[in-house]
C-alpha cells in the first residue's frame, strides 16, 4: 500500500480531532460571562450606573438582556448578607424581567444557522408533577421562571418543566418563525405549546416522541411550532415539557428559531433529494436480488445485504424511521447498529466473494471472519445493554453500549482500510477485477471516515453537531461505489463469459480428438468383444453341459435320499403296535431334512415294554445312517439277546457302536444321546436310564425330572465299556412320561429370536399333561410352529409321551 495514503489518512484524522476539540471546548455563554463578571473589580456604583443605562434604553438587545441578568446577579450576591432592603429590591427587579428575544431583521433559512435561544427562555421546574394549569402559570409568571441553566448535572429525570418565551417583533415587518424544541436526539415524550388568544383562551398544539409525526403541527420528526410575530408586537408563549423515557431522557433544554417557510421548503426539497437517492438504492437492491435468484451467485446476495444496511442507516440518520416506529425508541436506537451490521458485515462478505479471498489470500479469510464475529457480538451487546439500561445513556455510569458503539465504528474504519489493502494485494496477484473494487472503495473511503468521525464527535459533546456534510460525502461515495461495483460485476460476468467461451472452444476441440480416439477404441473393442463373445459362447455351451450333468446328479441324489427316507420310515416302529401296547401315547417326529438323525424305538418282551428316543450325531443323511445302525443294534440287544434292563441296554449299545465304527482305532466320533424307558406291568414301575438325555414326568400335578448320565453312547467316549444309572419310578399313581431329543428346546424363535429352552418346555408340558395324548401331540406341534415363525428349523425333533394308569 502506498505510503502517501497512510499520511493522507493520518492528516484526515488530525483535522477531525481538531474539530472535535473545538466543539467540545465550547461552553455555555451565560456561564462564562457570569464567571468573568464575578472576577471584575468594577465598583457597585458602576454596576448600578450601567444597570440604569440599560434600563433606560428604548430597545434592549439580546446582549443587553444577558448583561442585565449578570449585573443583577452580582448585586444580589453583594447585598445578600449586607443590606436586606437593597437585596429585596434587586431580587424584585430580576423577577420583573421578562424572558424575551427580539427577532433579528433576517431570520436564518438554513437549519445549521438557526438561532439558539435557549438562554432567552425562562424555565420553571413544575413541583406539582404536571397538575398545575396554564392559567395559574400565566397569572403569576415572574415568581416562577428563572434563566435556563438546565443541563445533565441538574435535570430531573421524569420531571415536568415549563418554559416561557417572549418574542418581540423587529419593528419593520411581520414574521412567521419556526420554534424548534429539543434536537432530534432528545426524547421529549410530551411537548404542549400554549399561545394566548382572545378572551383568555389559548391555542394549544402538541408534539413529542409519543405523537405520530403525521399528527404534529409540522409533519416531521422534529418538534416545530409556527409562531406569527407582528412587527410591533410581543408574543408570549408557554411550553410544558415532560419525558417518561428513562434511558433516552434529554440532558438539557434546547430551543432554536428559524424561518418557517424554509422549514417546509427545506423538508420538501430534502425529501425529494433523499427520495431519489433511496429510489436508486432500492432499484439496485431489487435488481441484484433478482440476479441472485436467477444466477444463484452469493455475490449478488451480499451486495443486497450491504445496500440494505446503507438504506437502514439513511433511514436512521434522517429519522425516516420515526414515521415507521414513532414511539418505539429502543428499536429506533437499535437501528443504527443493525444498519452497521448489514452495511459492514455485508460489505465484508461481498469483499470476500468479489476478490475471491479464500483462494487468492487465504490467510486473510479467517481475519475477516473474526471481524464479522466481533461485529455481531458488539451489536448484540449494544442492543442488550440498551434494553436493560436503568439510567440515562448520557449519565456517567458505566455502560457497555458506549464501548460497543466505539467498537462498531472502529470496525467500520478498519473494514474500509482493509478493503483497500486487500484490493491492492489482489491486484498484485493479477486479479484484474480488483481495479474496480479499489476505485469503488476509494470513492467511499473519504466519506466513510468523515461519517465515522462525525458519530465519534456526536457521542462526546453535549449538544448535537450537525454532520450532514459527512452524510453527503458518504452518499456521494455510495454513488461512486455503486457505479464501479456494477462495472466490476459486469467485468466479472464478461470475464466469466469469455472464459466459458474459451473453455467451450477447448471442449469442442477436445471433443473432436476424443471422438476420433473413441472411434478407434470402439473398433478395437468391437473386435475384442467379438472374440470374447465367441469365448463366452464356448464357455456357455460348456456350462450348459455341466448344468445338465449337475441336474442329473442332483436328481439322482434326491432320488437316493427319498429312497433312504422310505427305508428309514420302514425301519421305524409301527405306531399302531406301539399304541396297542401303550394305548395312551404319542410320537412327535419332525425331521429337519428329508431324512432324520433322530429316531424312536419300541419293543415288548412278555410283561415289559421298552421305549427309546435317540438323537444321533448330525442330521440328514449322516444322521439317518446312525439312526438305522442304532435301530439295528437295539433290535439285536433286546429282541435277540433278551436284555431288558435299561442300564444294560445302554452299556451293550455303547460297546456295539464303538466296535462297529472302530472308534478305538480310528478318529470316528459318531454316537448318540438316548433315553430308555422300561415299563414293567407286573411290578407297576418304570425304569429309566439316559445317555445325556433326561426323563420328564408329571405325578400328582408336579413336574419332575431325572437327568441322564453325562456320557453319550459311542462318540467322544474313550472307554470301551460304559456303565449307566438306572432309575425306578413307581406308577401306582397316574403318571405322564416324556422322553425327547434336544431339537425342540434348542429351536430359535419368539419375538426376540431366542431358544425355546428346557424351562419353557417343562411349563408347556405341565399345562397340557391332563389333555389326551393325541391332543398333547397337536398342541406341541402347533406351539413349535408358532415359536419358530419365520426362523429355520435348526435340528431334528422327536418327542415321545406316554401315560400309565394303575
Amino acid at each position: 500500500m502506498p505510503k502517501g495514503f497512510l499520511w493522507f489518512f493520518l492528516l484526515l484524522f488530525l483535522l477531525n480531532l481538531f474539530a472535535f476539540v473545538n466543539v467540545y471546548g465550547q461552553q455555555d455563554t451565560t456561564v462564562l460571562f457570569s464567571d468573568s463578571l464575578s472576577k471584575e473589580t468594577m465598583s457597585i456604583s458602576n454596576l448600578k450606573r450601567e444597570l440604569k443605562e440599560i434600563t433606560s434604553k428604548s430597545k434592549i438587545t439580546e446582549s443587553d438582556s444577558l448583561r442585565q441578568f449578570s449585573i443583577l446577579d452580582s448585586l444580589i450576591n453583594f447585598y445578600k448578607d449586607k443590606n436586606k432592603k437593597e437585596y429585596n429590591y434587586f431580587v424584585s427587579e430580576k423577577n420583573n424581567l421578562a424572558f424575551k428575544y427580539i427577532l433579528p431583521l433576517k431570520i436564518p433559512i438554513k437549519e445549521e444557522n438557526y438561532i439558539n435561544i435557549g438562554e432567552n427562555i425562562g424555565v420553571w421546574k413544575d413541583t406539582t408533577d404536571g397538575k398545575i394549569a396554564i392559567e395559574e402559570i400565566v397569572n403569576n409568571p415572574v415568581n416562577l421562571f428563572s434563566p435556563n441553566t438546565i443541563n445533565s448535572s441538574n435535570i430531573e429525570v421524569g420531571g415536568y418543566y415549563w418554559l416561557r418565551l417572549k418574542l418581540v417583533g423587529n419593528g419593520l415587518r411581520d414574521e412567521v418563525v419556526a420554534l424548534q424544541i429539543g434536537s432530534v436526539f432528545e426524547a421529549w415524550s410530551e411537548i404542549i405549546f400554549y399561545r394566548s388568544v382572545e378572551d383568555d383562551a389559548f391555542h394549544i398544539e402538541r408534539s413529542g416522541t409519543e405523537i405520530d409525526p403525521k399528527e404534529k403541527p409540522i409533519k416531521q420528526w422534529r418538534n416545530y411550532f409556527y409562531i406569527d410575530v407582528a412587527a410591533q408586537e410581543e408574543v408570549v408563549v408557554y411550553i410544558r415539557l415532560h419525558s417518561n423515557e428513562l434511558r433516552f431522557h434529554p440532558k438539557l433544554i434546547f430551543a432554536s428559531l428559524g424561518d418557517a417557510a424554509s422549514v417546509s421548503k427545506g423538508a420538501e426539497e430534502f425529501t425529494y433529494a433523499q427520495g431519489i437517492f433511496q429510489g436508486v438504492l432500492w432499484v439496485m437492491a431489487f435488481y441484484n436480488l433478482l440476479l441472485f435468484f436467477i444466477i444463484r451467485d452469493k455475490l449478488y446476495l451480499y451486495y443486497v445485504i450491504m445496500i440494505l444496511g446503507i438504506q437502514l442507516n439513511v433511514f436512521y440518520y434522517y429519522r425516516y424511521i420515526y414515521f415507521l416506529f414513532p414511539t418505539s425508541h429502543h428499536l429506533i436506537r437499535s437501528f443504527i447498529v443493525i444498519s452497521h451490521l448489514f452495511m459492514i458485515g455485508g460489505g465484508l462478505l461481498f469483499l470476500k466473494s468479489f476478490l475471491n479471498i479464500r483462494e487468492l489470500l487465504p490467510k486473510w479469510d479467517n481475519f475477516i471472519k473474526i471481524i464479522n464475529y466481533t461485529l455481531v457480538v458488539a451489536v448484540i451487546i449494544f442492543i442488550a445493554d440498551h434494553l436493560f439500561l436503568q439510567y440515562p445513556i448520557w449519565s456517567n455510569n458505566f455502560s457497555l453500549y458506549k464501548y460497543a458503539l466505539l467498537v462498531i465504528v472502529l470496525i467500520g474504519i478498519i473494514s474500509t482500510i482493509l478493503g483497500f489493502i486487500l484490493g491492492v494485494l489482489a491486484l498484485r496477484k493479477g486479479y484484474s477485477a480488483a481495479r474496480y473494487y479499489l476505485i469503488a472503495t476509494s470513492g467511499l473511503f473519504v466519506g466513510g471516515i468523515f461519517y465515522a468521525l462525525s458519530y465519534l464527535i456526536n457521542a462526546q459533546v453535549d449538544s448535537f453537531v450537525d454532520s450532514d456534510i459527512f452524510m453527503y460525502l458518504f452518499q456521494g461515495g455510495v454513488v461512486v461505489q455503486l457505479v464501479f461495483y456494477a462495472l466490476g460485476i459486469g467485468y466479472q460476468v464478461n470475464r466469466l463469459e469469455r472464459e466459458k467461451s474459451d473453455a467451450l472452444a477447448e471442449n469442442l476441440e477436445l471433443q473432436k480428438e476424443t471422438t476420433s480416439l473413441l472411434e478407434k477404441k470402439v473398433k478395437q473393442r468391437t473386435v475384442e468383444i467379438e472374440q470374447q463373445k465367441e469365448e463366452i459362447e464356448a464357455i456357455n455351451t460348456s456350462l450348459m453341459e455341466q448344468k445338465g450333468l449337475m441336474e442329473k446328479r442332483n436328481s439322482d441324489i434326491t432320488s437316493s435320499i427319498n429312497y433312504a427316507r422310505r427305508i428309514q420310515d420302514a425301519v421305524l416302529p409301527d405306531l399302531r403296535s406301539f399304541k396297542r401296547s401303550v394305548p395312551n401315547c404319542f410320537v412327535l417326529y419332525k425331521p429337519r431334512d428329508v431324512v432324520s438323525g433322530d429316531f424312536y424305538w419300541f419293543a415288548q418282551k412278555e410283561n415289559q415294554i421298552i421305549l427309546a428316543a435317540a438323537d444321533c450325531t448330525g442330521h440328514g443323511v449322516p444322521g439317518a445312517f446312525m439312526s438305522i445302525l442304532g435301530d439295528s443294534y437295539l433290535n439285536q440287544i433286546v429282541n435277540l439277546q433278551g436284555v431288558t434292563k435299561a442300564d444294560s441296554i445302554l452299556s451293550r449299545l455303547h460297546g456295539q457302536i464303538r466296535r462297529a465304527l472302530r472308534q478305538s482305532s480310528t478318529e470316528n466320533k459318531d454316537g448318540m444321546d438316548i433315553s430308555i424307558c422300561v415299563i414293567d406291568l407286573e411290578q407297576n414301575n418304570v425304569t429309566f436310564a439316559g445317555a445325556k438325555r433326561p426323563l420328564l414326568y408329571v405325578q400328582d400335578g408336579k413336574m419332575l425330572e431325572i437327568k441322564g448320565d453325562k456320557h453319550s453312547v459311542g462318540g467322544f467316549q474313550t472307554n470301551a465299556e460304559n456303565s449307566y444309572t438306572a432309575h425306578q419310578i413307581d406308577i401306582t399313581k397316574p403318571t405322564s412320561f416324556y422322553i425327547f431329543s434336544d431339537g425342540y428346546v434348542d429351536q430359535f424363535g419368539g419375538e426376540q429370536g431366542r431358544k425355546f429352552m428346557i424351562k419353557r418346555f417343562k411349563k408347556l408340558l405341565l399345562e397340557i399333561h391332563n389333555e389326551p395324548m393325541v391332543r398333547q401331540r397337536q398342541l406341541l406341534a402347533q406351539h413349535f410352529e408358532d415359536w419358530k415363525g419365520r426362523e429355520k428349523q435348526i435340528d431334528d425333533v422327536i418327542v415321545v409321551g406316554f401315560q400309565i394308569e394303575p
